[in-house]
């Protein structure tokens, strides 16, 4: 299987974690920042795995913009999941975040809307403060999720040809 992890990232948080990711995807996998890469080159990986940091309920701009300018039909019947990374969700702040949202729902969103499929929900990782550092053991539950990943997308759309 052939991955790619894009991501953006604005302190660095997003980057350690999409690292994880990519480790726990294992094999041929690579990660790449969103704005090194052209969205054609995404018809070479079997998986794609997008990421961002949650800025007001959504994407950075960078990561909003590229998913726009993907070209029709790139990215149909591609297996993806998305995540984010998010300040925690307490307080008045989480209460906050649950009307308006975080990036990966809506990176999600946006490429179930292109014909994409989604192989694991959603994900969020938690970082402590707005320029992090990572809380707890999230850099060690990306690598956990990423092997997750990897065998999902093994066994969601395996009928399906591109």
């Amino acid at each position: 299987m052939s991955a790619i992890v894009v991501y953006d990232t604005s302190y660095g948080n997003t980057a350690v974690i999409a690292k994880a990711i990519c480790a726990g995807l294992g094999g041929d996998a690579v990660a790449r920042e969103v704005e090194t890469l052209d969205a054609s080159d995404l018809s070479k990986f079997d998986l794609l795995v997008i990421g961002s940091p949650t800025q007001s309920g959504r994407a950075t701009p960078s990561v909003r913009t590229w998913i726009s300018q993907i070209p029709d039909g790139i990215v149909r019947h591609v297996r993806f999941a998305a995540f984010d990374t998010r300040l925690p969700m307490d307080g008045v702040l989480g209460v906050i975040m649950k009307v308006i949202g975080h990036a990966a729902s809506r990176i999600s969103h946006s490429l179930s809307s292109r014909g994409a499929i989604e192989v694991a929900p959603a994900e969020g990782f938690i970082v402590a403060g707005k320029a992090g550092p990572l809380a707890g053991s999230e850099e060690e539950r990306a690598l956990a999720w990423g092997r997750s990943l990897a065998g999902a997308s093994r066994t969601a759309g395996t009928d399906h040809q591109r």
